[in-house]
């Protein structure tokens, strides 16, 4: 029904995944009777399509996904693919083993080594087409298989090395330590590119579209155009504050400073009316702190892993807390920093507390590597401005309409360094120590 109502439509509204998957794209552009060329592409919340497309384009084989294919295999009676599929455990397994001193369990890995291990036992093409084989059966009876997880796995790894990284890693899940084998894309432009350029027109909007030409680069855009607009909003109506007096380097962390942080987060708590979100670098983070913040507010504390009913319940509880106040301790990136509204009285400010740094993985580093050889800005593209967008975005949470009034507070002396703070709009922007005289000047 969809697609047939989809025909007629002058215009379709719809996720990233469906325009830059290429083989959904194909799909769905074959039944709408459709061509790229005729296509004006509107994005909202650009700044999302770099990171969905390149996990979109990436897959892992995990030691959990051969336990419950094989788990799969015995159910339906497969029983030649059960050796096969130990095989392929032991294989990734050896790949994984990690020098005595590596602290960080993970290592690149070549395409010709893990194929090379399996045309050992088997040959890497018939391995695949009797695990494809057999998915197709096992989805007749069930909508999941997990031998066709491991079918696509093997099916990607066999795709080009450029711009692509192969790492294998070993972390703590929930369901114990897992081995995880991972074709990751790091050049979202492989597929981008190529949509921008068939399309008739294009506009990537966002709030935190910052600085355009990264995305530019990116999404391999060559002739696009940038602009940039001042917000519409009253700037009476907004204190942008910049609080040089801590800092959440590793190096500097430790009780001191989280003391001070949670001093500073409980003044601003006092001094700001009604409800404040304060968002942190991780939960880690977050939680050293918290523990020393002092308020009479009630506090809500994000969870990692919420359900969809989790986040409404949670809201709307603090939603609830507008008139005596509540304080949301949450995470830079995480569950309410974006794509949620509290509008009017529902939020009256938002504290970010140091900044979202990747932290130095292995495949964070081939990022930084890849955009240093590819566009000579690797540190930039792969490690402060994803980060600032982070910050722009839990700071957006406040002021959603043109009569809100708030302040947004950037709590780090980093974000008034001059590779950091160029990234922050300079809309009545202010770096102060005298935070308390502000504060209560704004509020009156």
């Amino acid at each position: 029904m969809a697609f047939a109502l989809a025909k007629g439509a002058q215009v379709i509204i719809g996720d990233y995944y469906y325009l830059f998957n290429p083989f959904v794209q194909s799909t769905i552009f074959n039944k709408l009777e459709l061509e790229m060329e005729d296509v004006i592409l509107i994005l909202d919340e650009g700044h999302n399509l770099p990171n969905r497309v390149t996990e979109m384009l990436s897959s892992n084989l995990t030691s959990y996904m051969i336990k419950n294919a094989i788990q799969e295999a015995k159910k339906y009676h497969y029983n030649g693919l059960i050796i096969w599929l130990q095989e392929i455990n032991s294989i990734i397994n050896k790949l994984a083993e990690f020098e005595g001193n590596d602290f960080a369990k993970e290592k690149l890995v070549l395409k010709e080594h893990f194929v090379d291990e399996i045309n050992n036992i088997v040959d890497y093409d018939q391995l695949l087409n009797e695990l494809e084989f057999a998915a197709d059966e096992v989805r007749k009876k069930q909508r999941k298989s997990f031998l066709g997880g491991i079918s696509f796995f093997l099916e990607e790894w066999k795709n080009p090395d450029e711009g692509f990284t192969r790492i294998i890693s070993e972390k703590e899940s929930k369901y114990g330590p897992q081995i995880i084998l991972s074709y990751s894309c790091l050049d979202p432009s492989i597929v981008t590119k190529t949509v921008f350029e068939r399309i008739h027109a294009g506009l990537i909007m966002s709030g935190t579209l910052k600085p355009t030409f990264m995305y530019k680069d990116v999404l391999g855009i060559e002739n696009g155009i940038e602009k940039e607009y001042q917000s519409p909003f009253p700037p009476e109506n907004k204190l942008n504050l910049i609080v040089p007096e801590t800092s959440t380097k590793y190096n500097l962390r430790g009780e001191t400073m989280f003391r001070k942080i949670a001093e500073k987060c409980s003044t601003f708590s006092s001094l700001i009316p009604g409800n404040v979100a304060i968002f942190f670098p991780s939960y880690a983070l977050r939680d050293q702190v918290s523990y020393f913040i002092s308020t009479e507010k009630k506090k809500f504390l994000e969870k990692s892993e919420m359900s969809k009913e989790e986040k409404e319940e949670f809201l709307n509880s603090f939603r609830a807390e507008k008139d005596k106040g509540g304080v949301l301790l949450g995470v830079t990136g995480a569950n309410f920093a974006e794509g949620i509204d509290l509008p009017g009285d529902l939020l009256k400010g938002v504290v970010v507390v140091g900044l979202p740094l990747a932290r130095p993985s292995l495949k964070n580093r081939q990022i930084i590597k890849f955009y240093e050889d590819k566009y000579g800005k690797g540190w930039d593209y792969g490690y402060i401005y994803p980060a600032m967008s982070k910050c722009i975005q839990s700071a957006g949470r406040c002021i959603r309409s043109g009569t809100d009034k708030g302040v947004v507070i950037f709590l780090d002396e980093r974000f008034s360094w001059q590779n950091y703070y160029g990234c922050l709009p300079r809309e009545g922007l202010i770096v102060s120590k005298d935070y308390e005289k502000l504060l209560k000047e704004f509020f009156g």
